[in-house]
């Protein structure tokens, strides 16, 4: 097939800070061996990028002072230069995210040029990702939340990866009633031979993803000081983008450095993948605090390393994880319950060990990202044969 995917976000520069990009650069990375694909994104600099199977356009995002018209001029902008890829290239079907309504004006064409079907993945929507922010929304972010819906409202065609957020969107944000694809992201697990066991006397606790209320950042920070108390061979890692207007981050990381200077280690955002691989690699414990995920990308990465994940119980990731068989849940927005969580785990080696490896496993077995291309190439074709 010729496919053809529309995100900003496709880290065309090995820069995976947003779960959709690495979605993407999973699924393009398998699908080029079978198929033709082409990518439009952004990047500083226009260009086209060619590889086997893999055709790259790079368009850049508009840079005036106000985002909002950025944002819709970057919206015409598909809606102008799509077609002519679609020509150019062949292509029999398109995917967007939600996020941001990238094919809002496309799909407004009448007569489009494209006679085969444009599909959605669902993600996290920008309602959803700016509901727990307490600093104050920029007309750009409403903007963007009434376009989003518009854009879903007027398809047909969807994609979402759990249960659980196909009924969030159906019953909370979108009020779709539609039929809606459920199909599971998956990961490439890695091989056994090349992971580490930390066989030091000190446990390690990773936590990567943005520094944010969705996150459950902050639950963490204030999970930290009972752990220490209680674990003294516990340190902390903490690895993603600061939101530096936020003044609650900025006073929680301060009161919880200073306390704690030698054990909780704030690393900022990490792009280099071999870094963020040693991390992973070092670690002994991956925490998840969000207070909600669609889905849950990170937990499939950390299981993939065999490391025991403690993440909280929102959104999709109880789908990935059963409680005290390959991962350990807590209920979300309760940084007592996750003090508790980690302070249980890190005194029981044997347990670390017992969920870690059963984890890998369940990567291998349910979550393979080869699962998730064979599933998605049978509903891409139906979607084409018109079925």
């Amino acid at each position: 097939m010729n496919i053809c995917f529309v995100d900003k976000y496709f880290p065309i520069d090995n820069n995976y800070d947003a779960g959709i990009g690495k979605y993407l650069s999973d699924l393009t990375s398998e699908l080029t061996e079978r198929n033709k694909v082409t990518i439009i994104t952004t990047s500083k600099k226009p260009r086209v990028i060619k590889k086997k199977n893999l055709t790259i356009y790079a368009i850049k995002y508009p840079s005036t002072k106000r985002e909002s018209l950025n944002f819709l001029l970057h919206l015409l902008k598909i809606a102008i230069f799509l077609p002519k890829i679609i020509n150019k290239e062949k292509i029999e079907i398109i995917e967007f995210a939600n996020w941001e309504a990238e094919g809002f004006l496309f799909t407004l064409i009448p007569n489009r040029v494209l006679k085969n079907p444009v599909l959605i993945r669902l993600h996290t929507p920008s309602y959803l990702a700016h509901k727990f922010e307490e600093i104050k929304k920029p007309f750009s972010n409403k903007l963007k939340v009434v376009v989003e819906s518009l854009f879903v409202n007027q398809e047909e065609n969807f994609l979402t990866s759990s249960t659980n957020f196909h009924g969030t969107l159906c019953n909370r944000i979108y009020n779709l009633n539609k039929n809606i694809e459920i199909i599971p992201l998956g990961i490439k697990a890695r091989p056994q031979k090349k992971l580490i066991t930390n066989n030091t006397k000190i446990i390690n606790i990773l936590y990567v993803g943005r520094l944010e209320k969705r996150k459950g950042i902050d639950i963490l920070i204030k999970a930290i000081p009972k752990v220490l108390k209680v674990v003294n061979n516990a340190r902390f890692t903490i690895v993603g983008r600061e939101n530096t207007k936020s003044d609650w981050l900025i006073d929680l990381r301060n009161s919880i450095q200073y306390k704690f200077l030698d054990r909780v280690y704030f690393l900022g955002y990490i792009n280099n993948l071999k870094t963020l691989d040693k991390l992973y690699q070092n670690s002994d414990i991956c925490v998840i605090p969000s207070r909600y995920e669609s889905f849950g990308l990170t937990v499939l990465d950390a299981m993939s390393y065999r490391k025991t994940v403690v993440a909280s119980k929102v959104g999709g990731i109880p789908e990935i994880i059963t409680d005290n068989k390959d991962g350990v849940l807590f209920n979300p927005d309760s940084p007592k319950e996750l003090s508790a969580s980690l302070i249980s785990i890190c005194k029981n080696k044997s347990k670390r060990r017992f969920l870690s490896q059963n984890a890998y496993e369940t990567v291998k077995k349910k979550f393979s990202l080869n699962s998730l291309v064979n599933k998605t190439l049978i509903y891409y074709q139906s979607l084409a044969n018109g079925k």
